[in-house]
Formats: structure tokens, sequence, C-alpha cells
């Protein structure tokens, strides 16, 4: 039996890229926020490392194609990087979609959509790169060959380190977006 896989890719619109590219500079404070393991999580302020979010909109299938990229950050980066996955989800939800697609970084569940709202972020698989000061270096409206090639050189260069190799396949080579998350 042969059964065929296909993605449904939704490029970044122009606008998209405006807002997003638009939260580059912003200092943000920092936010104690629980994991869905119950864990202490910081996102932003002072830290002794850079920290990547990756925005998910819960029951999109774009966002469950990109989660293998956040993934190969945790797992590449881990000891030099947070990475979280910050999902528009009560902590129940948030934990059965970790636990379903096994994410290998921390999911911050974010059912009123409070710390989405805040970042400006309005589709999933929005990825954006704090360094240790809480400042935005990087915010993509999606993901592509090109945004992980920057996350992964800015993170490098964040944490002071050689730059390591990162798998870019099979992403899309067109900076592709989310559902959005609908407010």
């Amino acid at each position: 039996m042969v059964g065929v896989v296909m993605l449904l890719e939704t490029p970044v619109s122009p606008s998209l890229r405006a807002a997003a590219s638009k939260q580059v500079g912003r200092l943000i404070p920092g936010q104690k926020l629980t994991d869905t393991d119950g864990k202490s999580a910081q996102i932003g302020g002072k830290k002794s490392r850079p920290t990547l979010l990756y925005f998910i909109q819960n029951g999109c299938p774009c966002c469950k194609a990109a989660k293998p990229f956040a993934d190969r950050f945790q797992t590449y980066y881990g000891d030099v990087a947070d990475v979280f996955g910050v999902i528009d989800s009560a902590a129940g939800e948030a934990r059965k979609w970790s636990e379903t697609v096994s994410a290998q970084f921390r999911v911050i569940p974010d059912a009123s959509r409070k710390i989405i709202r805040s970042f400006g972020v309005t589709n999933g698989t929005s990825m954006i790169l704090l360094d240790q000061n809480g400042k935005i270096t990087d915010s993509f409206a999606g993901y592509s060959v090109s945004t992980l090639t920057a996350l992964n050189r800015r993170i490098t260069k964040l944490a002071g380190i050689a730059e390591r190799p990162y798998l870019y396949r099979p992403a899309p080579t067109v900076e592709t977006t989310g559902c959005p998350f609908g407010d």
C-alpha cells in the first residue's frame, strides 16, 4: 500500500513578514511561567542563555510539520540555549499535544494567548529568538531553510560557540506560516 503525504504550505505574506520584523529589538521583561510538566520557565529578562520560542496553534498541520525543526534546535543547542514551544491551549491539552508529537523541547501552555499576543504573533510556526538580555534578535512569521539557517547562526553567535551542523531537510524553501491563532 502506497500513501501520499501532502502538506498545505502557506507562504508568509509581506504584511506578516513586516509585522514580525517590527518585533526585532524589543526588550522583553522577564516572565515566570510554568511548562506542561509543572516546572518553572523564564522567558525574557536577563538570563545566561538565549531563548528560542516556537509558537504552536493546536491542531495546525503546519505546526506539527515544523515541530521537528524546533526539536533539532533543542537537540543541537539545548546545552547552550533554552527552547520553548508556546501553544494556545490549557495545560492538559498542551501536555497531550506534547506527548502525541513527542516534543523534545519544553512546552508552555497559553490558553488565553496572552504570551502569544505579547510577542505580536498571529500565526503558528512563528519563531522568535531572544538574547541573554531578553531582547528580540530575530523574529520570523514562519519557517524555511533560510529562516532556520539564520536562527542556527544567531544561536551560535549569542552562545559564543562554533556553528553546529543543522539538518534543514525537509524544510520548505519558501518561508511558510501556520494557521492563524484567531482572536
